[in-house]
């Protein structure tokens, strides 16, 4: 109800599963970084900078990409 939703790893992975059962060709890399600049993550009130991670609640959250070939 308040317009933020996070998803989890395991549904990431769900959404892969169910894809490959149905012939689908997917890529997703969940490696997060080792330098410094991938242990940043930024705060509220949320900063003007540019930042890949963001502390909402108490969970940490970034981005993720997605590869999906499409079965024939």
């Amino acid at each position: 109800n308040t317009g933020t939703v996070l998803f989890r790893k395991k549904d990431i992975e769900k959404l892969i599963n169910e894809l490959k059962k149905e012939g689908h060709e997917v890529e997703v890399n969940f490696n997060t970084g080792t330098s410094n600049f991938d242990k940043y993550f930024d705060i509220p009130p949320y900063s003007d900078y540019t930042h890949l991670k963001l502390l909402i609640d108490k969970y940490v959250s970034t981005s993720i990409g997605i590869m999906i070939k499409k079965a024939y």
